[in-house]
């Protein structure tokens, strides 16, 4: 059976221009600094890319391998780890980076209130859930990432083990592969969330600088 490679590289929102009125010009600023404070989240992505292709050629050599010849394993063993490890740290970044972007955003709960303009609130509302949304697709992404990570070390262990048996073997890729599958269609639902966020928050814009 196959190993699948991991697949969960999200969409970062696009930054809002500088708009008039002095609350408009507040969410304005919410919003370039939500956008802002994910730029640590984009700057997870490639790394993480490089991480899961490094970990697909352990995972190739491990199969050749066997848990017989110690010193070669070892090393294998060592490097498996460390670039879970290492793709575990990603994962924590993103989702920090993610939090803080959330915090900030909050803040449009309390703008939204002082809005004069029904279409505009209205839109601005539109816009905190999808927003809400989207964050909480995201959690589901790292948690779903996160069970993957867990799996992996457990075939790592499958692996080094001498009396593993090739249905071991292809009972944890079963395990692996689907959680994989469950982490796909979390990421897409958090990037389709976060082209609508982006399509609405063009809408918003011209909104406010028609009036």
């Amino acid at each position: 059976m196959k190993k699948q490679r991991m697949i969960s590289y999200g969409l970062a929102i696009i930054l809002l221009i500088g708009c008039g009125g002095s609350t408009e010009k507040q969410i304005s600023a919410v919003l370039k600094k939500t956008a802002e404070a994910e730029e640590e989240f984009v700057k997870q992505q490639q790394p993480l890319k490089e991480l899961e292709k490094k970990e697909m050629s352990i995972y190739k050599k491990m199969m050749t391998s066997s848990g017989k010849e110690k010193k070669r394993w070892s090393a294998l063993q060592e490097k498996a780890e460390k670039n879970l490890n290492d793709r575990k740290e990603k994962v924590f970044a993103e989702q920090e980076a993610m939090k803080k972007a959330a915090d900030e955003f909050s803040k449009l709960d309390e703008l939204k209130k002082r809005l004069e303009d029904k279409q505009v609130r209205g839109e601005l509302d539109g816009l905190i859930k999808t927003m809400n949304e989207r964050y909480k697709a995201h959690q589901d992404v790292a948690k779903r990432y996160n069970e993957v990570l867990r799996l992996d070390k457990k075939l790592y262990y499958i692996l080094g083990k001498e009396t593993t048996t090739l249905s071991d073997v292809e009972e944890q890729l079963d395990k692996i592969n689907k959680e994989n599958d469950k982490l796909k269609m979390s990421n897409e639902r958090f990037n389709k969330l976060t082209r609508t966020f982006n399509k609405q928050k063009t809408a918003l814009e011209k909104s406010i600088e028609s009036k």
